[in-house]
């Protein structure tokens, strides 16, 4: 099964622990709340919170450029604000996943996985 860009298969969910599909809906929650809340004191459009929103489920660049090229009302200013929220929040997960990972006692790939 794939969901939100991400493969979910027995032998993956096994390895994660039965509590796994929670989780993994809890983080897009946090995050979908958070961005958003973020986004809407921010002023940003609802056009470019739903580009970013999907960028960040995910589903990632591609995702954002194909929707933006579907929606022919998306102006370049929201779609390129969704493709740089969406890079940025992945270099910030380059950096932050080893510290928090040495700081929860995991591995970084142990944290990555999640």
């Amino acid at each position: 099964m794939i969901l939100l860009g991400v493969q979910l298969d027995p032998t993956l969910l096994g390895c994660l622990g039965p509590s796994a599909p929670l989780l993994l809906l809890a983080h897009w929650g946090v995050v979908a709340l958070l961005f958003g809340a973020a986004a809407r004191s921010a002023r940003l459009p609802a056009r470019t919170l739903h580009l970013a929103a999907l960028g960040l489920s995910g589903c990632g660049l591609s995702a954002v450029m194909a929707a933006a090229k579907a929606d022919r009302g998306t102006r370049p200013a929201e779609r390129d604000l969704a493709v740089a929220a969406t890079l940025a929040c992945g270099a910030l997960g380059f950096v932050a996943v080893p510290i928090v990972a040495a700081a929860s006692a995991h591995s970084p790939f142990a944290l990555g996985a999640w």
